[in-house]
């Protein structure tokens, strides 16, 4: 029987912001107890000082203020990829609008998340994406502003129990408002989520997928998948591409064939 012979360690991790609830002792007798998502020492860094540093750069405040490095070992995504814009082109695209609704207030649970986006050929540019834990009314309103700046010629609402209600009130309200130019779509995807997000890899290393410097929330989940517990901003974005891919490329006319009879009667196909 093997001896352990090495030393026992408590690890320590003292976030920022602390992520989860904790209240545990340490072999030394000391008790750590930290509220969820409350700033670690609020006197000297208030929640909106941490939020200004975090924005600066989402990477290091990842990795030296919430003590949670990033492993390029691990990583499916990475930085190097991304590729961002200022201005969209001006070219002629579609444009397409997905929601994944989540009406659960549990403060570990996802959030509901509406993106638009544009596709250019085969470049996807996300025009804009919002996230936050509405109720069904509060989502229907942030839909409803989507639809009125972007006006996407669809918009796909992922339909999960509950969820299939929010695609039949905004349709009403559509009709209400005479806004007819956007579709309102139901999708469902049985496809494991893990492996559909998988299917941007491509479109990132290729530099097909342009977003905003300020998107650092969709950034964080992009280089902690599949390792994080939220993957809400990122699964909506393949659920763009997938919208995108379900579409015809373009309209094909078939024409009717031209038959004429030789000397002898016999068809004869005229091209």
């Amino acid at each position: 029987m093997e001896q352990w012979v090495g030393e026992d360690w408590d690890i320590v991790s003292l976030p920022a912001i602390n992520e989860d609830e904790l209240s545990d002792t340490l072999s030394c007798g000391r008790e750590i107890k930290l509220e969820e998502d409350k700033p670690l020492f609020p006197s000297k860094f208030t929640p909106f000082i941490l939020q200004d540093i975090k924005q600066v750069n989402p990477l290091v405040f990842n990795c030296q203020w919430m003590q949670n490095p990033i492993s390029k070992e691990n990583q499916e995504f990475h930085e190097e990829w991304f590729n961002y814009y200022d201005e969209l082109p001006k070219e002629s695209g579609r444009v397409f609008t997905t929601v994944d609704p989540a009406f659960s207030k549990s403060k570990r649970a996802d959030e509901s998340v509406i993106t638009t986006v544009k596709f250019i050929q085969d470049n996807m540019y996300i025009l804009e994406q919002t996230a936050w834990k509405y109720d069904p009314a509060e989502l229907e309103d942030k839909m409803l502003y989507h639809i009125k700046k972007w006006n996407p010629e669809s918009i796909w609402v992922e339909a999960i129990a509950a969820q299939v209600t929010i695609s039949f009130s905004l349709k009403r309200r559509l009709a209400k408002e005479q806004i007819f130019s956007t579709v309102i779509e139901e999708i469902r995807q049985k496809q494991d989520k893990n492996a559909k997000i998988r299917a941007l890899i491509p479109l990132f290393r290729n530099g097909l997928i342009h977003h905003k410097r300020d998107m650092w929330e969709f950034e964080a989940q992009l280089l902690k998948f599949p390792r994080w517990r939220h993957d809400d901003r990122i699964d909506c974005t393949q659920m763009a591409l997938y919208l995108y891919e379900l579409q015809p490329w373009q309209q094909k006319v078939y024409k009717m064939p031209t038959i004429k009879h030789n000397k002898y009667g016999m068809p004869v196909l005229v091209k």
